[in-house]
């Protein structure tokens, strides 16, 4: 078992280390990102050379130390964040992961997909991109090749709009000040690093404003993985595939970053440990992507089909084009 998570941490590490490239860092592709990457490119080669015996290290990283990056996550947020930006975020951060989340599980089912891909991937593109898709998936603990397939395609459709929004920004394209583009981009860009990489090209009253909203997004995980546990347990009751049958497993690791969350609100620790500890949380969550993204071979991929980035598309064209409705015409009644 530590050989295998020996192997997933030698991953994370050239992740780390790939990572450092100026390009990479200019399209903002985190560790995270490109090591799911190697971990793909490692299952369609070498994964058959592996001993049996590692395979349990693999899946250690895959879901406890997943479950631990994603709880250290919360050492990035504050309460204090949703004061700064006031009203018109929270409601329009609310508006699209509802809908997005809501109207991706109907599309799917439009498209016939499989229903935890669905989710995924609509979880994915409503909240925080990967990090939201591994919280998602330690909740319903669905196959590996799933999660793999909806973190493709949040990263493709979120990386296109990274770049398409400052440039239509720049070219006026956009009817929008900085206040409310900083509110368009936090609430409908899907990773983190895509709302940093956008805002920044904008300038610093762009940016200021998307990072706070999409830090807020990112705080309603939380309850959405809490319905979703509430789901999970009345779908198993209904289909008698638990031995738990109705028992609510409630996700303890969401409710170990809500108290993270709160913590770090109070400012206890000095700046210097904070960024040290998301420095190691970038680390394990790297390590997690990695472990997926092993057990993902090119076969799951034909087996999921086109029907994922359909599905991502859809969403993605609703994150651009309701988003700056919302942001155009609803924000600022709370600005």
């Amino acid at each position: 078992m530590l050989h295998g998570i020996l192997l997933i941490a030698l991953f994370a590490c050239a992740a780390f280390y790939i990572g450092e490239a100026q390009f990479l860092k200019d399209i903002s592709f985190s560790p995270m990102i490109i090591g799911i990457i190697l971990g793909m490119l490692y299952a369609n080669s070498l994964r058959n050379n592996l001993p049996e015996t590692w395979v349990p290290g693999i899946q250690f990283c895959s879901k406890k130390i997943l479950r631990l990056g994603i709880i250290l996550y919360g050492f990035r947020l504050t309460f204090q964040d949703i004061v700064n930006v006031g009203v018109a975020g929270i409601v329009v951060d609310a508006i699209i992961v509802v809908v997005t989340i809501l109207g991706g599980i109907w599309i799917g089912r439009m498209l016939k997909m499989d229903r935890d891909t669905a989710l995924l991937t609509s979880i994915g593109s409503g909240i925080c991109g990967a990090a939201a898709v591994l919280g998602a998936e330690s909740t319903i603990r669905t196959q590996p090749y799933k999660t793999a397939v909806a973190v493709a395609t949040v990263v493709i459709f979120g990386t296109i709009s990274m770049f398409l929004y400052p440039v239509a920004y720049r070219s006026g394209w956009l009817d929008l000040n900085a206040q409310e583009m900083g509110i368009y981009c936090g609430s409908t860009l899907h990773e983190v690093a895509h709302a940093v990489g956008a805002g920044n090209a904008m300038g610093t009253d762009v940016s200021n404003v998307s990072i706070i909203v999409k830090m807020i997004r990112v705080m309603l995980l939380v309850p959405v993985l809490l319905v979703l546990g509430f789901w999970v347990a009345r779908r198993n009751a209904k289909n008698g595939t638990s031995a738990e049958k109705g028992k609510v497993n409630i996700p303890w690791f969401a409710v170990g970053f809500l108290a993270v969350i709160g913590f770090n609100s109070f400012n206890l620790l000095p700046p210097v440990f904070v960024e040290a500890i998301n420095y190691f949380d970038t680390f394990l969550l790297t390590m997690a992507m990695a472990a997926l993204g092993a057990e993902t071979s090119i076969d799951k991929f034909k087996k999921a089909g086109a029907k994922p980035f359909v599905l991502a598309f859809c969403l993605d064209v609703w994150l651009i084009g309701g988003g700056y409705i919302l942001s155009k015409y609803l924000a600022p009644i709370w600005l």
